[in-house]
């Protein structure tokens, strides 16, 4: 198939357009897609609930009724609706930015929150406040079911096709998780201190952030000596663990994280600037993001990584301008 034909059933990335019932059926949602979802409908169908209670005046007695009805309802409502319609979810995850369709409910919430209590259209502000609780588990739980349709829609692209090479990636050198960990926390912790004066809670976050920190870069202080070997003053070795699972295809490196919950993630051959073999690690640089670091003991054959990595990204596809044509772009 080619021409336009082709591109009607598939875009850039392998992310084909299922539109008839027997591809409906080929989506394998699993079980944590529907939970997902029905947690994520659960909490917008609380939030929606105490809005509209909270602004007709409903007392507490009503919404401790309403509250969990509302909350099994949302979660009955996301499995069905996964169940009985994954191409919803599917064309959602096409695209990085439908999902932020997901975090609209949240800002409803706080802002009717806010509107409510300063109106003093409520009496009660313990009642309004309760809106910043669903309004804080819609941005929670919407980036859980974000994942989980980009994850469905990659798994639509790459389950049925063998890849090309694959490995596992194994945390070496400075953890980026860890270092963003450490920063938000001195930063908190300064902001705290700011605030409040008392040095009890900034202590304890001052000490976790210099932690994650002194963790994360896993720094070492070598001296020079007389011998071959220098003098090591202090080290603090690597999180020695694995990562993720990676695989590489026609159109990129599919990363699948160990630990849950999580997700997959595309990484497309056009956003690596590079890939580097050192003595102890191999190294896929990214644009704008973390580079890539794997130990390379832990790979049984690197070369062969290397040279399908180098290669596929040479062959990648040139891939469509999302201005100019509704094409899939990871």
């Amino acid at each position: 198939m080619s021409g336009p034909e082709a591109d009607s059933t598939t875009g850039v990335g392998g992310l084909a357009d299922l539109t008839g019932s027997s591809d409906q059926a080929d989506l394998d949602i699993g079980v944590s897609t529907p939970a997902t979802v029905g947690l994520y409908l659960a909490v917008v169908a609380v939030g929606v609930t105490a809005l509209v209670s909270v602004a007709t005046g409903a007392t507490a007695e009503v919404l401790l009724t309403s509250l969990p009805t509302a909350f099994t309802g949302g979660v009955l409502g996301g499995i069905v609706l996964a169940r009985i319609r994954p191409t919803l979810l599917f064309r959602l995850g096409r695209f990085r930015w439908r999902t932020l369709a997901l975090w609209l409910p949240a800002p409803l919430f706080a802002g009717s929150a806010l509107v409510l209590d300063s109106t003093g259209l409520v009496p009660e502000t313990g009642l309004t406040l309760l809106l910043l609780i669903p309004a804080a588990g819609v941005l929670l739980t919407g980036r859980l079911a974000a994942h989980a349709a980009h994850d469905l829609a990659v798994g639509a692209t790459v389950d049925d096709g063998a890849p090309i090479i694959e490995w596992t990636w194994y945390q070496s050198g400075p953890n980026p998780p860890l270092i963003a960990l450490g920063v938000g926390s001195l930063l908190f912790a300064g902001l705290t201190y700011a605030l409040s004066g008392s040095n009890r809670l900034p202590t304890r976050l001052g000490a976790l952030g210099a932690i994650s920190l002194l963790l994360g870069w896993a720094p070492t202080v070598r001296l020079p000596s007389s011998g071959d070997t220098p003098t090591t003053l202090f080290s603090v070795p690597d999180f020695d663990y694995a990562r993720a699972e990676i695989r590489a295809y026609a159109d990129g490196l599919v990363v699948e994280p160990r630990f849950r919950p999580s997700y997959r993630r595309v990484v497309p051959w056009d956003r690596l600037t590079g890939v580097r073999l050192t003595e102890d690690h191999l190294i896929l640089e990214r644009r704008w993001w973390p580079d890539i670091r794997c130990d390379r003991a832990a790979i049984d054959d690197v070369d062969a990584v290397l040279e399908a990595v180098e290669t596929s990204g040479r062959k990648r596809a040139q891939r469509v301008d999302p201005v100019t044509a509704d094409e899939p772009q990871f």
